[in-house]
């Protein structure tokens, strides 16, 4: 069974933003995903230069589905943004 456990998860909490970096490990090494909480869908923020494109509609990212399609196992190249 293929994990989907984090390396390192680093959580960071100011002016009602939470973000959240996940490294992932095993049969998903590579994938580093960062989830940012905001109060509402328009709530403007300082996007980090090194923030990648907008995946919470991918269904590849979720949880429930690295553990049975990992990340090392996409047919696409691992440039982050699949």
């Amino acid at each position: 069974m293929t994990t989907t456990n984090s390396e390192q998860v680093v959580r960071e909490c100011a002016f009602d933003i939470m973000n959240i970096v996940k490294k992932h490990n095993g049969d998903n090494a590579g994938l580093v995903v960062a989830e940012i909480e905001l109060r509402t869908e328009d709530q403007p923020f300082s996007r980090p230069p090194w923030l990648g494109r907008e995946v919470t509609h991918d269904s590849r990212y979720f949880n429930s589905s690295l553990a049975t399609h990992p990340y090392s196992k996409w047919r696409e190249p691992h440039s982050g943004r699949p």
